[in-house]
């Protein structure tokens, strides 16, 4: 595992052998919106820059403090950001928070059909599975 990037708010690690990207934050407390934009955009970097076609993002320790609008613009920044580089499969790690996982599912789905992405986006509850699907 190689260290592309880090900051105090997220980590960018890359897997050669398997072609993954993985982010994971560094803070716990709940982000605003302007640090979860930025920890987004560095992903988005990393997968332009490494040319990445798997990501496994893993925000399941935090929560999020911004409105479900700003959620999804940052999603949508993040979709639209990925379309622009060969990624194919981004595995994302679920939380606890119903709500949450519910305002998720509602803005990929909202932004599929905005945009029909090529990009496969699944949640998981077990890093294990995540990454077994990754690797398929």
């Amino acid at each position: 595992m190689v260290l592309l990037y880090a900051d105090e708010l997220v980590e960018l690690e890359h897997a050669a052998i398997d072609d993954i990207l993985f982010a994971e934050l560094k803070e716990t407390r709940p982000l605003p919106a302007p640090e979860f934009k930025r920890v987004i955009m560095s992903v988005v970097t990393g997968a332009r820059e490494h040319q990445v076609k798997k990501m496994l993002l893993d925000f399941s320790k935090n929560a999020l403090d911004m409105t479900g609008m700003e959620y999804r613009s940052i999603m949508a920044q993040l979709t639209v950001g990925l379309m622009r580089s060969p990624a194919q499969k981004v595995a994302r790690m679920a939380t606890t928070d119903m709500e949450r996982e519910q305002l998720f599912r509602s803005v990929c789905d909202e932004i599929h059909v905005a945009i029909k992405q090529p990009i496969e986006f699944l949640s998981f509850g077990d890093r294990a599975e995540a990454l077994q699907w990754l690797k398929r």
